[in-house]
């Protein structure tokens, strides 16, 4: 992540999928420590990541599951239930998990 302020747009429609991934994306991000906001279909992220060994959440979701993974990956931490990854893309919690 950059000192800057960086914007991801059009990300309405995250909100109803097998989570709501607009509030759950922001979850990780706020965990890292980085300061986020969403305003009119726009994630406005700055960082960088302040916190380390960060117990995170995957909210029974796939894909916040394995953006989870690669942020303890970063910061260190845990991510509370991998099983979604693992469902899903089961090498991905390999390489997670194997350092």
């Amino acid at each position: 992540m950059v000192e800057e302020e960086s914007t991801i747009r059009g990300v309405e429609t995250l909100r109803y999928k097998e989570s709501n991934r607009i509030a759950t994306v922001i979850d990780v991000l706020e965990r890292l420590g980085v300061q986020v906001r969403y305003e009119k279909d726009a994630i406005y992220i700055k960082g960088p990541p302040k916190r380390r060994d960060v117990a995170f959440s995957s909210h029974g979701d796939h894909r916040i599951g394995l953006m989870a993974l690669a942020a303890s990956k970063i910061v260190g931490g845990c991510v509370d239930d991998i099983s979604p990854v693992a469902k899903s893309w089961p090498a991905a919690v390999l390489y997670f998990i194997s350092e």
